[in-house]
């Protein structure tokens, strides 16, 4: 598949130039967030709750810094032998990467709601329609979400290699990457394509519609990586400074996860309504390009 090809002259006839207000948009995922909330947060509950109360107490106090920290105090001791500090260098390595990777597995398992969420959205608009016809009970969309997480998580995780490998790069293809591949989770649900041709869809999107996909761009980095994580940090910060104890702290702690987990799934279902509306434009590129005839995976 050449994905460089122009695509300019496959528009459907039909197909009407989506309407891309901010008011409509967030108006719309606000009804599909509103009407499913039930669902939704049986999800953040049956998902990131298990998942923080794990994260707070149980692996932060396994591998807490203090330790970490005491062991390189030890290392940097003039007493201490060239044998004894790279002991105590490659333990405290061995147990920050374990944390580090124990962090973030545990944390990409938060994806499974984000596919729900993008499958209510899905449902919402008409894209995803409903096996029996009636209505969606937290069985039937945790069962979807689950189904989808491997492919969901393995095209996040091509996305953010890609990305990183970027940002070693030269930052700015990083930063390209970023903006090419930012609807590819919406994608795996929404089409039925993941890995490669998620992002290839993702790059149909923003070539198709440049301008929105620019304001998505930067209206994500500022909410996931700014807003709503610095947000959550200084709730548990005044938390801590009330002089609670650790439990309490580690209770206040795994609330306002599930709270931040609600705020990113409305986020996601934000920019899911969004990817949406390009839906019927760029579908028929995507069966032009027979992406869909060789299947759906990478």
């Amino acid at each position: 598949m050449d994905d460089q090809q122009d695509f300019s002259n496959n528009r459907s006839a039909g197909a009407e130039a989506p309407v891309f207000r901010f008011k409509e948009i967030v108006g719309d995922a606000f009804s599909c967030f509103g009407n499913n909330f039930v669902l939704v947060l049986l999800l953040v509950l049956s998902v990131t709750l298990p998942m923080a109360l794990i994260q707070v107490f149980v692996v932060n106090r396994s591998f807490s810094m203090s330790g970490i920290n005491d062991l390189l105090a030890a290392a940097g001791q003039s007493t201490a032998s060239e044998e004894e500090v790279a002991s105590l260098l490659s333990s405290a390595g061995s147990k920050l990467l374990l944390y580090l990777g124990i962090s973030t597995l545990i944390s990409s398992v938060s994806l499974i709601c984000e596919s729900g969420m993008i499958i209510l959205v899905g449902r919402h608009n008409g894209i995803i329609g409903s096996e029996n016809g009636g209505k969606m009970t937290f069985g039937m969309l945790f069962e979807s979400a689950l189904r989808s997480f491997p492919k969901l998580w393995l095209t996040m995780l091509f996305v953010h290699f890609s990305v990183f490998c970027g940002l070693m790069l030269c930052f700015i293809p990083g930063i390209l990457v970023f903006y090419i591949f930012q609807f590819s989770q919406y994608s795996v649900e929404l089409t039925r394509l993941w890995g490669r041709k998620a992002t290839f869809v993702s790059s149909l999107a923003t070539r198709k519609f440049p301008r929105v996909a620019v304001i998505c761009a930067v209206s994500s980095f500022a909410l996931s990586h700014v807003l709503i994580p610095f947000s959550v940090s200084g709730l548990v910060s005044l938390v801590s400074l009330s002089g609670a104890g650790a439990v309490p702290l580690g209770i206040a702690e795994v609330l306002l996860t599930c709270v931040e987990q609600l705020m990113r799934l409305f986020e996601a279902a934000v920019f899911a309504t969004v990817f949406a509306r390009m839906l019927p434009v760029i579908d028929p590129v995507i069966d032009a390009s027979g992406v869909r005839g060789s299947g759906g995976g990478k």
